[in-house]
């Protein structure tokens, strides 16, 4: 999830710029993404501790899609189209930020948590290496972030499946 977050934090303000938001309103957004994943850091976290942690960070995941779709739909839908782009995406990731650890011991159990949560850090810090660089290229190839916008919303959305299928670690003990 590193590489829709960190790209979409290094490409939102050139994105909007792009389609004709002034640079405040744009700065107002860039702003309030992180500011808003707090939100989803201490609702969503504690809403997955009492809930589920798999499906808030399902629902989690849905939210950066949804919200990155309607990042994608700003040209068309205007400010609307934002203000939920900020709500959704925001929310969304700071709720996938403060489940993580907790999935991760969830679904590898706690023996060798260190090693598997580092490889889960170390992936994401490819992700969030990579993401930005392919997102100028995107842009500077198609003119134009949709291409972006619609790969984040669908490795959001690949994301949700994967931790929806993903075995439960206690489950598989008791089974197997």
């Amino acid at each position: 999830h590193n590489a829709a977050i960190i790209t979409t934090v290094t490409h939102i303000m050139p994105y909007l710029d792009s389609v004709g938001i002034p640079r405040m309103s744009a700065s107002v957004v860039a702003t309030a993404v992180p500011v808003l994943s707090i939100v989803g850091r201490l609702g969503l976290g504690w809403m997955g501790d009492r809930t589920g942690r798999t499906s808030v960070a399902v629902f989690s995941y849905g939210m950066m899609a949804l919200g990155t779709a309607f990042c994608a739909l700003v040209p068309i839908l205007g400010v609307w189209s934002l203000v939920l782009f900020v709500l959704l995406f925001g929310i969304g990731y700071g709720g996938v930020t403060a489940l993580r650890p907790a999935l991760v011991r969830q679904y590898f159990g706690g023996a060798h948590f260190g090693s598997v949560f580092g490889l889960v850090i170390g992936i994401n810090a490819i992700g969030g290496i990579v993401g930005p660089p392919l997102a100028g290229r995107s842009y500077d190839v198609f003119a134009n972030y949709w291409i972006v916008w619609v790969a984040i919303a669908i490795l959001a959305t690949v994301a949700a499946v994967l931790v929806l299928a993903s075995r439960r670690y206690g489950a598989e003990c008791r089974t197997g």
